[in-house]
C-alpha cells in the first residue's frame, strides 16, 4: 500500500488543525508500514488505538472551533465525524474478533475519508474562516 501524502490544498491555515491533520497521516502511514512489516499485533493495537483517540480529539477540536465562530454546515460536519468513527469501529471490531484482513480495509478507508473530507468539508470551513467580515 501506498503511503498517503499530505497535499498542499489540504491546508486550511489554521495551525492547530493543520498539524492535527499532518499527524492523522503520519499515523496513518505508521499503521501501513507496521502491517507491511508484519509487526506482532500489539504494535498493530498500540498505532490504530492512537489514531481513533487522536482522531476523536481532533474532531472534538475541530467543532468547537466552528461552534465558537458560527459555522453554518456545523452539524453537517459532526455527522461525518461520527459516521467516519462509527465505520472505523465497526471495522476494527471485526478485526479484534479476527478477520485479518481488515486492517488493510480500515487504512484505504482512512485514506479515502481524509481525502473526501480534507478537500472538500474542512475546505469549506477554511472558506468560511477566511471570510470577509
Amino acid at each position: 500500500m501506498e503511503p498517503m501524502v499530505w497535499q498542499g490544498n489540504w491546508e486550511m491555515g489554521e495551525t492547530r488543525l493543520d498539524g492535527q491533520h499532518r499527524a492523522m497521516v503520519r499515523a496513518i502511514n505508521l499503521l501501513a508500514t507496521r502491517l507491511q512489516e508484519g509487526r506482532p499485533r500489539e504494535g498493530v493495537n498500540r498505532s490504530i488505538t492512537f489514531l481513533m483517540i487522536y482522531a476523536e480529539l481532533h474532531f472534538r477540536e475541530e467543532e468547537a472551533a466552528m461552534e465558537a465562530c458560527g459555522y453554518p454546515e456545523l452539524s453537517v460536519h459532526v455527522a461525518q465525524h461520527r459516521e467516519c468513527s462509527r465505520r472505523i469501529e465497526d471495522m476494527l471490531a471485526k478485526w479484534r474478533e479476527g478477520d485479518s484482513g481488515l486492517l488493510t480495509e480500515v487504512i484505504a478507508f482512512f485514506n479515502y475519508w481524509l481525502t473526501e473530507h480534507l478537500g472538500n468539508a474542512d475546505r469549506r470551513f477554511s472558506e468560511y474562516l477566511r471570510r470577509p467580515a
